[in-house]
């Protein structure tokens, strides 16, 4: 068995773990895989050869492992089925599936709101409406387009020139925007959705 299977079957077994159930029992032998678990993501976290996303990625469910072992209240379901789905692609991009990277990504986002809670560096998620802003509204707001262009880009959306895009990337193909300002508006955003 090389390296990469051992880690594979190690994902594979802290990802059959009934969290709930975990929370509630803790036993031992769970405990141990999520440990070496941890483990593993700390090494990989620190790792500048992997993306950016996938290190996030490894440095989130590093403290996901921390916050379930000290079993703190607060771990409700919600950060729960977060912290299997991250579980789920990291498997996933270990085994070499690099388009699952965005998605680790986004998760490891808002798995550390629930860690900034956690911590008490915030007090609250209370989350918004969703959407409650459309995207071209953030981009207006930092200054990266004018309301004139982001018109523009809605209206060459609807007429069918860009075939399937979103507007952040009509703007980007465009060169209006760089993919640090798209980035940038889209954190503000998800930001927004989970504000304090």
């Amino acid at each position: 068995m090389n390296g990469q299977s051992i880690v594979v079957e190690l994902l594979n077994s802290v990802l059959a773990m009934d969290l709930p159930g975990f929370i509630a029992s803790r036993p031992a032998d769970q405990c141990g895989s999520l440990e070496k678990m941890a483990a593993l993501a700390r090494l990989n976290s620190g790792n500048t050869h992997f993306h950016e996303n996938f290190r996030n990625a490894s440095r989130t469910l590093a403290d996901a492992a921390s916050h379930l072992l000290k079993n703190q209240s607060g771990l409700d379901t919600e950060y729960l089925s977060l912290v299997h789905k991250l579980l789920s692609v990291y498997s996933a991009l270990l085994q070499g599936d690099t388009g699952k990277m965005d998605e680790a990504g986004v998760l490891a986002q808002k798995i550390k709101l629930f860690h900034d809670l956690l911590d008490g560096k915030i007090h609250s998620l209370q989350t918004n409406p969703p959407k409650t802003k459309f995207l071209g509204e953030y981009l207006v707001e930092l200054s990266f387009v004018t309301r004139e262009q982001l018109d523009n880009a809605l209206q060459a959306q609807r007429s069918g020139n860009y075939p399937g895009k979103r507007v952040g990337d009509i703007l980007q193909d465009t060169g209006i925007i760089t993919r640090a300002q798209l980035d940038q508006a889209i954190e503000l955003q998800m930001l927004d959705n989970y504000a304090e």
